[in-house]
């Protein structure tokens, strides 16, 4: 009786929680919907073409964000003197600036070659991350089209929609637990 009762809790949570998740998706959901009605009029394309590209750049935001992490991370240690041991063999030149040991490669053209190969890495990681999105915006699209008005503020179905494509993707990753480590592996590795 005690297991079923907490699985009760643990579902009452996992709902909780993606209510509130649902809240900033819904904000960016709005943002990225009006960029995506902006090119379809800018340049005449369909709903799905508006829509891919909106959700191209939506994904080309976080990309950028989530390779910029580890760099932050690092310039904060920076700042504060200390590193961890993790980060191998770092120096101090004379003139402050911190710096790998046992790099390589420090020319202009090696950091050109890796910055490029960066931009391109992201570009292809952000598009197949757009696509395989495609189908759940399509499904949220319908659900929000299902529930939204004509004229006026449609901010419950835009919410709606979002938490039921949170929940859409939730429980597709529950039934396929690899989806999260292949996209991981994907989004860092490929």
């Amino acid at each position: 009786m005690a297991d079923i009762a907490l699985s009760f809790l643990e579902i009452g949570g996992f709902l909780v929680r993606a209510l509130l998740l649902a809240i900033p998706l819904m904000v960016a959901v709005i943002a990225f919907s009006r960029l995506g009605k902006h090119f379809g009029k800018k340049f005449g394309l369909s709903w799905i073409k508006s829509s891919l590209l909106s959700t191209f750049v939506a994904m080309l935001v976080l990309m950028v964000f989530v390779y910029a992490m580890p760099y932050i991370g690092v310039l904060g240690f920076a700042k504060n003197d200390t590193l961890p041991s993790s980060l191998g063999e770092w120096w101090y030149e004379s003139n402050g600036t911190l710096v790998a040991g046992g790099s390589p490669d420090n020319s202009l053209l090696g950091a050109i070659y890796f910055f490029g190969l960066t931009v391109l890495r992201i570009a292809f990681v952000s598009a197949v991350l757009a696509l395989i999105l495609l189908p759940l915006e399509l499904l949220c699209s319908m659900i929000f089209s299902r529930l939204a008005k004509k004229k006026g503020l449609n901010i419950i179905p835009f919410y709606a929609s979002t938490f039921a494509g949170l929940l859409i993707a939730a429980f597709v990753i529950l039934a396929f637990p690899w989806i999260t480590a292949g996209l991981m592996y994907f989004v860092f590795f490929a």
